[in-house]
């Protein structure tokens, strides 16, 4: 993980899942996201626990593999995993240790088509200057 990490104490592992028996088992494990079964590979961001900076630094690392996947031609979805109610399972089926946290999945695929970019809130309705 390359991306900008806090006092540089890179708290944050990948652990990248490809087997089809694995990628079934997980997204049976994580809500709402089944999709995760059909993917080409899952990589789960995992952190230290007890590292109070481990959030920032594993969804910096997160957001940072989004765009240079997709500069790869390769698809991405972020899914959350941070205090999930499915992390636990998830963590003892990949043997994630105790002192360590989920803290996102990324499931990579290819494009059928490449989709559409969705519509954003216009810069001019987010962005204030100097006060809110």
């Amino acid at each position: 993980m390359r991306a900008a990490v806090h006092r540089q104490a890179h708290p944050g592992e990948l652990v990248v899942v490809t087997d089809r028996i694995m990628l079934k088992r997980l997204a049976a494990l994580v809500t709402y996201r089944k999709f995760m079964k059909d993917a080409a590979a899952v990589v789960v961001v995992v952190g230290d626990a007890d590292n109070k900076h481990a959030v920032e630094d594993c969804v910096a690392a997160t957001e940072n593999i989004l765009p240079a996947s997709f500069a790869h031609g390769v698809g991405s979805c972020w899914v959350a995993g941070y205090n999930q109610d499915y992390n636990a399972a998830c963590a003892r089926l990949l043997g994630i240790p105790a002192e360590k946290e989920i803290f996102s999945f990324i499931s990579f695929g290819y494009y059928g088509t490449l989709p559409r970019a969705p519509a954003k809130r216009p810069v001019e309705d987010i962005i204030r200057w100097e006060r809110y």
